[in-house]
C-alpha cells in the first residue's frame, strides 16, 4: 500500500474552481464544482485550493473528456494550455483523445501512462506533497507515480478542449 492509498475518504477535501483563472468560454456551475466548455478551442481553469504539504486526494468526474492534473500556483493563467507548461503535471485518458492511448503530459511532452476512462468515470488524483509526487487512479486501480519533484505549492488544473460539451466536476 502506498502512502497515497492511506488517505481516508473522510479526510478528502473538496476543491472548487476559481472563476478568476477560467478562460472566457469556460462556464462554471454547481457552486463552481463543474466546468464546461462548449467552444471549438482548448481552454483552462484552476482549482482554488493550494496544496503544499500533506497527503491529498482530488476526485473528478469526467463527464465528457478533458485533461486534469496540477500546476505550480505561480503559473496559473487563463491563457495557457497547461499540458504545454513546464510546471504542469497532467493526465489525459479520454477514449476520444485521438491519441489511441492514455497519456501523461508535462512541458509539452507526452508519455503513455494509465488507462483510458469512459464518460462518467471518476478519476482520483493522489497528491503526496511531503514527497512531492502525483499519481492518478480509476476504479481503485492506481496507475503508479506519474511525476515526482513537484513544485512547492500546486493547485488543481484542467484543460477542456474543443469538443462537444466538454465537462468535468470536482467531487
Amino acid at each position: 500500500m502506498t502512502s497515497n492509498e492511506e488517505i481516508n475518504e473522510a479526510d478528502r477535501e473538496i476543491d472548487f474552481f476559481d472563476s478568476s483563472t477560467k478562460s472566457e468560454t469556460i462556464v462554471l456551475s454547481n457552486n463552481n464544482q463543474t466546468a464546461s466548455n462548449h467552444s471549438s478551442s482548448r481552454f483552462t481553469v484552476c482549482g482554488k485550493k493550494i496544496y503544499s504539504q500533506g497527503l491529498h486526494t482530488i476526485k473528478v468526474k469526467m463527464h465528457n473528456g478533458g485533461i486534469i492534473g496540477v500546476i505550480d500556483v505561480n503559473s496559473r493563467s487563463t491563457n495557457q494550455l497547461f499540458y504545454d507548461h513546464q510546471q504542469a503535471y497532467m493526465y489525459q485518458g479520454s477514449k476520444g483523445s485521438g491519441y489511441g492511448t492514455s497519456l501523461k503530459w508535462n512541458g509539452g511532452k507526452r508519455e503513455i501512462y494509465g488507462e483510458k476512462y469512459c464518460q462518467g468515470d471518476i478519476i482520483t488524483i493522489h497528491l503526496d506533497m511531503n514527497k512531492k509526487n502525483i499519481s492518478f487512479s480509476n476504479k481503485n486501480n492506481n496507475f503508479g507515480i506519474a511525476y515526482s519533484n513537484l513544485p512547492e505549492s500546486v493547485c488543481f488544473a484542467a484543460v477542456l478542449y474543443g469538443n462537444s460539451s466538454m465537462k468535468i466536476t470536482i467531487l
